[in-house]
């Protein structure tokens, strides 16, 4: 990987970080908090509240739509527990910005999108993690807005503070390894700047 930093980092990078736990309640709000930050991150705006996605989320844990799905979409599951890779693209797109889920990716992947002004959120964790006999699997979404080399650079809603001159870094070996195990599972947000300024012909 180049030690490129992505066009996203600035000086106001850090003031779209949002807490999960900044009005306590259920710590599983990390795909809600998520979705609030990457929205105000691609819309420099801050129209997404963590706190706000992540009750109508709850209340629409579940929903049918027979025109669109012949089976009800899950949400969140339970509906203030875990929330599905699905729903962080669909609230996202359906608040009007653009959101693709996409499996089996590559740090090169998101470089490519960091790259054309777009931000990426991983669903990172650890399906083989026990606890002496007890089985505790955990998974996590956050925000990529940058890499380096051996870092990836993110605004993770689980951190209560970021400096906005130091955002958090992951290991890319630590990170891959936790991403792996989750499919390598993300959600790429935002227009692709790269081409909207491209010359039509």
């Amino acid at each position: 990987m180049n030690a490129e930093v992505s066009p996203l980092i600035s000086q106001t990078t850090a003031e779209y970080h949002q807490w999960q736990l900044k009005s306590g309640g259920s710590p599983n709000r990390c795909g809600p908090f998520s979705i609030a930050i990457a929205g105000n991150l691609m819309t420099k705006s801050f129209q997404f509240d963590g706190d706000t996605v992540a009750e109508e989320m709850k209340r629409n844990w579940i929903e049918w739509q027979p025109r669109k799905a012949l089976l009800p979409r899950l949400n969140r599951f339970p509906p203030d527990s875990a929330t599905m890779p699905g729903a962080i693209a669909r609230y996202l797109t359906s608040h009007g910005v653009r959101a693709k889920l996409r499996v089996f990716g590559s740090l090169a992947e998101l470089q490519e999108t960091l790259s054309r002004g777009m931000c990426a959120i991983p669903i990172i964790g650890q399906w083989t993690n026990h606890s002496g006999f007890r089985w505790q699997p955990w998974g996590h979404a956050l925000v990529v807005v940058g890499l380096a080399e051996e870092r990836v650079i993110v605004l993770d809603p689980a951190q209560k503070t970021i400096n906005p001159n130091d955002l958090h870094l992951y290991p890319s070996a630590v990170f891959l390894r936790y991403w792996s195990s989750m499919a390598r599972i993300w959600i790429q947000v935002g227009d692709d700047q790269a081409h909207k300024h491209e010359p039509s012909l």
